[in-house]
């Protein structure tokens, strides 16, 4: 799944792109990227290829932005398209490799295609995307100056969860995933099944510093390419080639060399070295 520093990467290819362009026409190929699929496969919203196309066509593209992992085309009306890529979700500047769900015609000649392969993903049109209720949830930015030790604690209080859980709560931090959490908690020492409202408010100052540390890296590797994820190019990102704990278990530690484990929480497979994060 494409988390900040994936979704970053393609925000910012996108913005080089495709800013100031107009959109020309769009041809929705699968209806289920707008209305979403919701329980028992029916739709969550009610909006039509037809009304999709009409919100959108002749406008000006003002901005790309990112909210945790939500990319968003901001048009200069201020309205925009809230992209949500999930697990298997792509926004490419070129032909994909699997059957685009949605292709935008830009009035200059290029096209922004948003391919899908198990179609988790979604578009949604909105008036103001700072006041969707998605967005509204989301808590503080990774890279951001008030993810602090501070914060952590404050909003850990209390929590019998795993502190890799408790990262995962898109409310609490956003953007993160398993990747990052595993690397972030790597980093710091703090062991990924430790509950949250236990961890000393010095360890948090240090976990905090961690997750900002390796988003802005993995950010500068442009993004971690382990199964679907491309930028907008179709290129894979390198974060994978400088990952010193996820997808490790049953090699040795980099720092102590101990057998890296692997433990199963909430139903993830989270990889921590037993001496360097006791």
């Amino acid at each position: 799944m494409p988390e900040l520093p994936e979704v970053e990467t393609i925000r910012r290819d996108l913005e080089a792109a495709l800013l100031k362009k107009t959109i020309e026409s769009v041809f929705v190929k699968d209806p289920s990227a707008l209305t979403g699929i919701g329980p028992a496969g029916k739709p969550r919203r009610n909006v039509t290829p037809l009304l999709f196309a009409n919100q959108v066509s002749n406008k000006i593209i003002s901005r790309f932005d990112r909210r945790g992992k939500y990319l968003v085309m901001e048009f200069g009306d201020g309205t925009a398209i809230i992209f949500h890529l999930r697990m298997t979700g792509q926004l490419l500047l070129n032909p994909p490799a699997y059957k685009e769900r949605i292709m935008f015609n830009f009035t200059d000649g290029h096209k922004l295609y948003f391919s899908d392969r198990r179609r988790f993903g979604e578009a949604v049109y909105v008036e103001r995307w700072r006041e969707d209720s998605a967005i509204r949830a989301l808590g503080v930015e990774p890279t951001e100056k008030n993810l602090t030790g501070e914060y952590l604690k404050k909003v850990f209080d209390g929590r019998k969860t795993p502190v890799h859980s408790a990262l995962l709560n898109q409310s609490l931090v956003s953007g993160l995933g398993n990747i990052y959490v595993t690397e972030a908690l790597y980093d710091s020492g703090i062991r990924p099944l430790k509950h949250a409202g236990k961890i000393p408010a010095q360890k948090l100052e240090t976990l905090a510093a961690s997750i900002n540390k390796i988003i802005k890296k993995s950010i500068e590797h442009r993004g971690y390419s382990m199964n679907t994820y491309v930028d907008a190019m179709g290129k894979k990102g390198r974060s994978q080639m400088f990952s010193r704990a996820y997808g490790k278990e049953g090699l040795p530690c980099p720092k102590c060399g101990t057998i890296f484990r692997r433990a199963v929480i909430t139903g993830r497979g989270v990889v921590f070295c037993p001496k360097c994060q006791p």
